[in-house]
């Protein structure tokens, strides 16, 4: 069944990150060390570099892996989050890529608050956001801009960048696990972010696709969200108001200054 091959997914996760991490930890310290005692012989160094690089990429990939599987394993219930902060705790952990690009994130003033589990949250806003900031063009400061509106009843956000884009036939397959559209010396990564995008958002009952009109005129992804989630305004604040009477620690997060986007 579906939740037995979820379970399994989790358990090779765990056993990932300890047992599989430790040599590839031990491939690049040992790696490194060699190469600061071969002399200047360039091929040596250069075929050492790719033992280091190849670890390096691999244990990026055991992590993003046991990311992806522990979506589904959230024991706690969901609590009313406010997409506003999640928007800010993305901005902070991105701060060092943006600073380094140029780049910006653009969100419409009104976000919702949504019943949810924050760092499932955070996890979908940041690898959306920060995958408008690496698909970029080279001498365009990357921009990606956030959007919520309710369609049919429902919660959706939408992420614009001004990015590379997408071609047409493969917009459904970006979704998939390890899916790579470029190579590895033009854009890192491991190719799961947005399959672990794709899990979080059908974990809640929701959908994501992606759109993109022409080459190099940047692309667009689509959250949607049953109507469930959102709460009004009122049920909001009393959620506010009884987190405040119980004394339990609100999450505080530096105030940003956002620029309205109209689409």
């Amino acid at each position: 069944t579906l939740q037995a091959l979820n379970t399994e997914l989790r358990h090779f996760a765990h056993a990932a990150s300890h047992d599989l991490k430790e040599p590839l930890r031990n491939m690049g310290s040992f790696a490194s060390l060699l190469s600061r005692r071969i002399g200047n012989d360039p091929d040596n160094h250069e075929m050492l570099a790719f033992i280091e690089n190849g670890a390096k990429r691999l244990s990026q990939m055991l992590d993003d892996l046991i990311v992806y599987g522990r979506v589904g394993a959230e024991k706690s219930p969901a609590a009313p989050i406010p997409v506003a902060d999640v928007v800010a705790v993305v901005e902070q952990n991105l701060h060092s890529q943006l600073h380094q690009a140029g780049g910006r994130i653009e969100c419409q003033g009104a976000m919702p608050v949504v019943l949810a589990h924050r760092t499932l949250l955070v996890q979908l806003f940041q690898n959306l956001v920060s995958n408008g900031l690496k698909y970029r063009h080279a001498d365009v400061p990357p921009v990606v801009q956030i959007r919520f509106i309710r369609k049919d009843g429902n919660l959706l956000f939408v992420f614009r960048d001004n990015g590379i884009g997408i071609p047409a036939k493969y917009l459904k397959r970006v979704f998939e696990p390890f899916r790579r559209l470029h190579n590895r010396s033009e854009y890192e990564g491991s190719g799961i972010g947005l399959a672990t995008c794709q899990k979080i958002v059908e974990q809640y009952g929701g959908r994501i696709w992606a759109e993109s009109a022409d080459a190099g005129a940047g692309a667009a992804f689509f959250v949607e969200l049953p109507g469930s989630m959102g709460l009004s305004a009122g049920d909001a604040e009393a959620a506010q108001t009884s987190r405040l009477a119980a004394q339990q620690p609100a999450f505080l997060v530096e105030h940003h200054t956002h620029t309205t986007v109209l689409f």
